[in-house]
């Protein structure tokens, strides 16, 4: 996974005559995503809804509920992909990002992550947001606990980034890569990735970091240095989030 022969960018391993990630593919992976998506949140506000709680509550929603639906959504995500694209399409797991890298983003990706933690706390203050509460509210409903922290590490700091990058990045960003180049690639990928975050503030954040992660990717040529980016910044952003309840 560390092999310095690696191609420096997603595209440059495959030559023209080879098969390449479709348009349809695409649409086929992110359809994965949405139908199990809403069948998923209808499941989790019905199961609310049985035990009592306010569907509408955000605190009313169990830890183990908001753990497993990450868990799924990450599921359907990665799933998504591979079903489509290797399974169905027979295409190599290279051709979505799944490559060997060069051992300097072992260091370099857990920088860029801090750097953009930096930025990102820089811009929540300069805005007042009040968007930290629901944050807490969705992430930390029960309070703190060291058992809570180390499970929404687990399902969102390092679970949850491996599917978002493998759809968004691995397997959105190459598409349009290779059909319109590298800077509609960027912003496209960035755009889309925010807009899956819904609340607006949500998603002009997360279009942001989404411009860093499509470069990373861009740069080492493999999904994974992008995934320990969103990894680094999910996980110290969850225990932020749990150092705010203690």
């Amino acid at each position: 996974m560390t092999t310095p022969e690696d191609p420096t960018s997603p595209a440059a391993a495959a030559d023209d005559a080879a098969p390449r990630l479709r348009g349809s593919d695409v649409a086929w992976m992110f359809a994965v995503l949405i139908v199990g998506g809403i069948t998923l949140l209808v499941l989790a506000l019905g199961v609310v809804t049985l035990a009592g709680g306010d569907a509408r509550d955000l605190t009313a929603r169990p830890l183990a509920l908001v753990a497993a639906t990450l868990v799924v959504q990450t599921a359907l995500m990665a799933g998504g992909v591979g079903l489509v694209a290797v399974r169905i399409r027979g295409l190599p797991w290279a051709a979505v990002g799944v490559r060997g890298f060069r051992r300097h983003w072992l260091v370099t990706a857990p920088v860029v992550a801090l750097a953009l933690v930096v930025v990102v706390d820089f811009v929540d203050r300069l805005a007042g947001t009040p968007i930290r509460e629901t944050e807490i509210q969705m992430l930390a409903p029960a309070g703190f606990s060291w058992g809570a922290l180390v499970l929404m590490v687990a399902v969102g700091g390092i679970a949850a980034p491996i599917g978002e990058e493998m759809l968004f990045r691995g397997a959105l960003y190459t598409w349009l890569r290779n059909k319109w180049g590298v800077w509609p690639a960027v912003v496209g990928s960035s755009v889309v990735f925010g807009a899956f975050h819904l609340n607006p503030y949500w998603a002009a954040v997360t279009a942001a970091v989404g411009l860093a992660l499509a470069w990373v990717y861009e740069k080492s040529g493999s999904v994974w240095p992008a995934v320990i980016v969103h990894g680094v910044y999910n996980s110290v952003g969850i225990t932020l989030i749990y150092l705010t309840e203690l």
